[in-house]
């Protein structure tokens, strides 16, 4: 493996690493951010604590859902883009592997 295709691979898992950290951390403290917003809004909404399943059009649940996602794909993201840095450093050649 030359220096170029060391640095290379070294990058792809570097990036890799920082979005699964950065997706892992930010759906904990995004979650706790979230969990504080919906409850202010069910006591600025109707006075007091209401049950969850007020919200019949099922925004809310949209809402909570689509934040989940996005930061769980993050993580996902960075698996992949180490997966093809590593794996891109290996050529096969018709009859050897240039390593």
């Amino acid at each position: 493996m030359s220096g170029e295709q060391f640095w290379a691979c070294f990058a792809g898992c570097i990036i890799g690493f920082t979005m699964i950290l950065t997706g892992v951390f930010m759906a904990f403290a995004g979650g706790a951010a979230l969990d504080a917003m919906v409850d202010n809004m069910d006591v600025a909404l109707a006075g007091f604590t209401v049950p969850a399943d007020w919200d019949s059009t099922g925004e809310r649940n949209l809402l909570i859902n689509m934040f989940y996602a996005l930061w769980y794909l993050l993580p996902i993201l960075g698996i992949g883009i180490m997966y093809i840095s590593v794996t891109r450093m290996m050529k096969y050649d018709q009859y050897e592997q240039h390593v």
